[in-house]
């Protein structure tokens, strides 16, 4: 399973691409990263790229091969568990792979650790396939669990995520929204000749609110590289010392729309109740006085817009959204995870926010479309 990936570099053994798009496999990482194509050189499946936003480099060609650990399900999972994942093993960086004449059980046993070794061979029904099982030595701690316990732990929310205070000549953001056409320019230098009295804003994950001078429609997505006024001191922001440059469309990565002047963005985020209420408040029947056991400072994190803000009225919403869903489905476990869509939009005063702030959200929930419970695979 590839991933959408924000680094200013991406690196790795090319194992896919398309018109659109590339997918490299990284030897260390033990992933697949994807990216967008922003060049016409043509490329080759097997070889190492480094690429960055508009150029990219090759080393060597090679078969991808790579060593990991896996584990197997164990008997402590309740039984319809077991049976979903009969003959298969998950290892952190490669996600479920089949456990073809169950060598990887035979040699470790049930709920086993052991180290694999995988070939990338980009079947329908399968991405790596493993080639061996050996006893080796490996740190079995890491901070994603296998996927059968997965359910009910993932929150979605990066409580000390920042976006970049620097940047250097390769930086690249590679999802970054147009939010608005014709914005005043607070960097504007009437007596510079190269300086424009507005601009449009662009918003990314990584770096946040930046500048373009001569390009830019809103609602539109772009991939871009930077330009840096390196005659401004560092301890401006990436807003102030930099623009927006090699501005390329890309497919939005979520549905997205202009309302009047205003970009709309569908979200879709896992509910995790401890974000948004105190427990004390929970059973309060009385919402004007169980306002008081919301939190402070309510967000989710999305993988393209990174915090988003959630006010009290629309968290009052969501909580009462999800409380009517489970008296619905009453059958239901209380640790099934549910998925809430909203509608997402910038905040007034994002560039004041990021250039004061690297941690506080861009972007923040002004409408609530629904909730349901996530789909079973």
């Amino acid at each position: 399973m590839s991933i959408d990936v924000h680094d200013d570099v991406i690196s790795g053994f090319l194992v896919h691409y398309t018109r659109t798009h590339y997918t490299v496999f990284h030897p260390i990482q033990h992933r697949l990263m994807r990216g967008r194509i922003s060049y016409d050189t043509p490329l080759t499946l097997g070889k190492y790229y480094y690429f960055e936003h508009n150029k990219f480099f090759v080393t060597r060609t090679n078969e991808i091969y790579a060593r990991s650990w896996a584990v197997s399900p164990g008997r402590y999972l309740p039984q319809n568990i077991q049976e979903k994942f009969e003959g298969k093993v998950w290892a952190p960086f490669f996600g479920l792979l089949n456990d073809q004449n169950g060598m990887f059980v035979k040699k470790f046993g049930v709920g086993g650790h052991g180290g694999i070794v995988v070939k990338f061979v980009n079947r329908p029904n399968e991405v790596f396939k493993i080639r061996n099982v050996e006893k080796r030595e490996y740190n079995f701690e890491i901070s994603q669990p296998p996927i059968w316990n997965e359910i009910g732990n993932s929150t979605s929310a990066v409580d000390d995520f920042t976006r970049k205070p620097r940047l250097h000549h390769f930086s690249c953001a590679r999802f970054a929204l147009c939010v608005q056409e014709e914005a005043p320019n607070r960097r504007f230098n009437v007596q510079n000749k190269g300086s424009f009295p507005a601009c449009s804003h662009l918003i990314n994950k990584t770096y946040g609110a930046v500048r373009s001078m001569r390009y830019g429609r809103v609602g539109v997505w772009y991939q871009h590289s930077f330009t840096i006024n390196n005659s401004i001191s560092r301890r401006y922001s990436i807003y102030d010392r930099a623009t927006a440059t090699k501005l390329m469309a890309i497919d939005p990565p979520l549905p997205t729309k202009v309302v009047g002047n205003h970009v709309e963005l569908t979200v879709k985020f896992l509910f995790n109740h401890d974000r948004f209420e105190r427990e004390w408040s929970r059973d309060i029947q009385d919402w004007e006085d169980r306002r008081r056991g919301l939190k402070f400072n309510m967000f989710f994190y999305d993988e393209y817009l990174g915090k988003v803000e959630v006010q009290d009225d629309e968290a009052c919403k969501i909580i009462k959204f999800v409380g009517k869903l489970r008296n619905i489905y009453k059958h239901r476990l209380i640790g099934d995870p549910i998925i809430v869509t909203v509608k997402v939009s910038p905040i007034r005063e994002f560039v004041q926010r990021n250039c004061e702030d690297n941690a506080s959200p861009l972007f923040f929930v002004h409408g609530v479309v629904g909730v349901e419970f996530a789909k079973r695979k």
